[in-house]
């Protein structure tokens, strides 16, 4: 990969193609189900605020994945680790 991002494609419009909208509505359900267990759980604290703001920071990320790399195949590849020492999840194939 290239360290020089393609500027025009990550600040272009990318309206959906077909099958991202489904993808879309996966994904703010997902991160619904877990706003209202964070709110069920969490005592009304910063902390709880925080949690909230960075899953919506979550969910734009993982759209604008979706939206930016619409040629790219959504299986499991090699990426370089963003966290010394984190652990990647890796789907199971279907």
């Amino acid at each position: 990969m290239s360290p020089i991002p393609d500027l025009d494609n990550l600040f272009d419009h990318h309206p959906p193609t077909p099958g991202q909208v489904e993808k879309y509505t996966a994904l703010r359900n997902m991160a619904k189900a877990l706003a209202h267990g964070i709110v069920e759980l969490v005592p009304y604290s910063a902390e709880r605020s925080t949690s909230l703001s960075r899953l919506r920071e979550s969910l734009m990320w993982a759209n604008a994945g979706i939206a930016c790399n619409s040629e790219t195949p959504a299986a499991p590849h090699k990426e370089p680790d963003l966290i010394p020492g984190a652990v990647r999840h890796t789907p199971k194939p279907s």
